[in-house]
């Protein structure tokens, strides 16, 4: 549940929108994150980043512009998240919530944008770099693209990076804390 009247199942992204739809595929409400004349794009995802066992929306801009991040209760209210990542720092171009837990807080996982190195940077929801790492070479200007999860059923969240446009299809996977723990090939290089 959502704590409201209608439980969202999906949350989608169109032109500068997020729509929240019930169960039933029915529009339950609209936000713009970035403003309804936002000429860009951005992406977005879902984790608990307060800790009370309620998925929240994670958005940030993929096009080139504002590298703000902002959050978002199912409901559409705003949630108490919203920053200017530092550029310097890095850029972003995919998201991912590190989820809260009893032992640690919340983090964002950001992704390098296409055309520029594959940095994942770990920010607070403030937006304080706590850390970052090269997820493959640095000569490579793809981007990288993140999600994070527990891939390995220890009830352990880790990163998965995989490279952003034009790059082999490798994958790795990191702790939270940039240490490499597995990597493979998502599928032949031939076939993509």
């Amino acid at each position: 549940t959502n704590r409201q009247s209608q439980p969202i199942r999906w949350v989608i992204a169109e032109n500068a929108t997020l729509k929240f739809l019930d169960s039933k595929g029915k529009l339950v409400h609209t936000v713009s994150p970035y403003g309804d004349k936002f000429p860009g794009t951005f992406t977005f995802a879902l984790g608990d980043i307060d800790g009370d066992t309620e998925l929240e929306v994670m958005t940030v801009p993929t096009s080139r512009g504002s590298v703000r991040v902002r959050a978002f209760h199912l409901n559409g209210r705003p949630a108490n998240v919203d920053f200017i990542f530092n550029k310097k720092n890095g850029s972003n171009g995919s998201i991912a919530v590190v989820s809260a837990n009893s032992s640690a807080p919340a983090t964002i996982a950001l992704g390098g944008r296409s055309q520029e190195r594959p940095i994942v940077s770990i920010v607070d929801l403030r937006g304080k770099l706590i850390r970052q790492w090269g997820a493959f070479e640095g000569s490579f200007l793809g981007g990288v693209n993140i999600a994070v999860g527990d891939v390995d059923g220890n009830g352990t969240q880790r990163i998965v990076a995989g490279r952003g446009a034009g790059g082999r299809p490798e994958v790795r996977i990191f702790t939270p804390e940039g240490k490499l723990t597995g990597l493979f090939n998502a599928f032949e290089a031939s076939s993509h």
